[in-house]
């Protein structure tokens, strides 16, 4: 998707389309193969895959920051947000725009 896109995403309030926009970025920066990515889609958990470490967490972070037009707050990220799909997508729903 488009990158000057920014703000509408932040108008999704369904949370599946979050969830997919979610699923894309992840799948991008992971470089998920197909039954990884249907994996990813089916159990909604990061923490199965080996490759995601601290690092990319804060890449996954920056990259959900730039395409939804929001900022996590430092306090409100850990592990478990990042790693629970359902609970990312309802979080960036819930998250106000960045002016």
């Amino acid at each position: 998707m488009a990158q000057g896109n920014n703000k509408s995403y932040w108008k999704m309030k369904n949370l599946n389309d979050i969830h997919d926009v979610i699923i894309e970025i992840m799948a991008e920066r992971l470089e998920l193969d197909n039954p990884s990515l249907e994996k990813l889609r089916q159990n909604g958990r990061l923490d199965e895959f080996t490759a995601v470490d601290s690092l990319l967490m804060v890449e996954l972070v920056l990259a959900l920051e730039e395409r939804f037009n929001i900022r996590f707050d430092p306090e409100d990220i850990d592990a478990q947000l990042i790693n629970d799909l359902g609970r990312l997508a309802a979080f960036v729903a819930q998250a106000k725009p960045e002016r």
